[in-house]
């Protein structure tokens, strides 16, 4: 209340619309982790079933020089995890 009395109402909005910001960049950066950790997913059930043919030298290859994809298609499966976990 102190600062109230000493700061103009423009400078209360300022410091308000600051933390609205903060708050926007926070749940920005929570949306990109969350998306790519549904790409990442999204990877791995696309060559699942080499993964699961495979043993852990070969998978870790498969990982490290992951195949050609259509990421339109790559993006889809992403998607449709989204959708998953929010229902």
């Amino acid at each position: 209340m102190l600062c109230r009395k000493y700061l103009d109402n423009s400078s209360l909005h300022g410091i308000e619309n600051k933390q609205a910001l903060k708050i926007t960049k926070q749940n920005i950066l929570l949306e990109i982790q969350e998306t790519l950790l549904r790409v990442c997913c999204a990877m791995l059930v696309l060559v699942r079933r080499r993964l699961l043919a495979g043993d852990f030298t070969s998978n870790l290859k498969l990982l490290q020089h992951y195949p050609p994809t259509n990421i339109s298609h790559l993006l889809y499966v992403a998607n449709k995890l989204r959708a998953h976990s929010a229902g």
